[in-house]
Parts: C-alpha cells; sequence; structure tokens
C-alpha cells in the first residue's frame, strides 16, 4: 500500500475548480463533528467545518487518488516547543491497516523537522487514547477543563510503535 502525505490549501468557499481533497477530507471530518448528522443546510455545515481549520495546517494520506485520512495539524500551538494534533480521522474501509500509524509517523517528523520538541493531542474518546498509546503516547497531568480529557504528548525524536 502506498500512501502520499501532503498539505491542502483550504478555500474560503467550495466551488468546482476546487482541490477534490478537499471534499473529501470534510467529509471524513464532518463524520467526527456531527456524528448524528447536521440538521442544517450543507453549505452551512460545510462552512462551519471549514472554520474549525481556522489557524491549522490540515493534511490528507491519499492512497492511489483516494482520500483515506486526514489530521488537522498546529505547528505553532500556545504551548512552546509543542505543536498539537487537533484531530485525525481514518476512513472506516482502511482502519487497522497502518494509515492512521502512518499519518502519526509524518506528523511527528513535521514536528521534529520545525525544531519543536513534542506532539501533543487531546484524544477525542477512549479508543483513540489507546490508539495513541499504542504508538508511545504518554498522558501528560494536564487536562481540557472543558471536555475532562487528559492530553497526550510524545517526544518529537522518537517514531510510533506498534
Amino acid at each position: 500500500m502506498t500512501l502520499l502525505f501532503e498539505t491542502v490549501s483550504l478555500p474560503r468557499y467550495i466551488t468546482p475548480e476546487t482541490d477534490p481533497a478537499v471534499p473529501a477530507m470534510l467529509d471524513l471530518y464532518e463524520e467526527l463533528i456531527f456524528p448524528d448528522g447536521y440538521k442544517g443546510s450543507p453549505q452551512n455545515r460545510r462552512e462551519l467545518t471549514l472554520h474549525k481549520f481556522k489557524g491549522s495546517i490540515p493534511y490528507v494520506a491519499r492512497q492511489d487518488e483516494e482520500v483515506v485520512a486526514f489530521a488537522n495539524f498546529d505547528l505553532e500551538h500556545r504551548l512552546k516547543g509543542s505543536s498539537f494534533l487537533e484531530a485525525m480521522v481514518v476512513k472506516e474501509s482502511v482502519r487497522n491497516k497502518g494509515v492512521g500509524r502512518f499519518v502519526v509517523g509524518q506528523l511527528i517528523a513535521l514536528t521534529h523537522s520545525h525544531g519543536l520538541e513534542r506532539l501533543r493531542l487531546e484524544p477525542y474518546d477512549n479508543d483513540a487514547a489507546a490508539f495513541y498509546t499504542r504508538l508511545g503516547f504518554e498522558q501528560e497531568q494536564s487536562k481540557n477543563q472543558e471536555t475532562g480529557q487528559f492530553y497526550m504528548s510524545i517526544n518529537a525524536n522518537l517514531r510510533p510503535h506498534d
């Protein structure tokens, strides 16, 4: 399986000329942020989704031109010396096939190449926390006061393991 990892330029609005990776990436992200569907118009849903990327860099993993994963990543995290993984979603049909591990490895390498020491994240749920733990992330003492979820991080000099 050959995977490509690349950043995606986000337009303010989706048009027919938009990179085809953008709608595919947004579809994946909407599964995460709207698990029960979205009751408003499709245009409002897309605008809301695009707004969530403000200040972050979206990356996609492609397999044979198909977007199979995306990560919303912040290299200028408020905690100096750290990058932050805002969200990552892997297409259900390719889960448990190394795609998530590949994406995390790429993000760790990006973190390291920018001279940052740690990649941090807030796991979405217990399954996500277990996945990141298997890759070598450790739970931090700090947690998100709104969600109660503990942050996790990994040293950027390491490679994910599993």
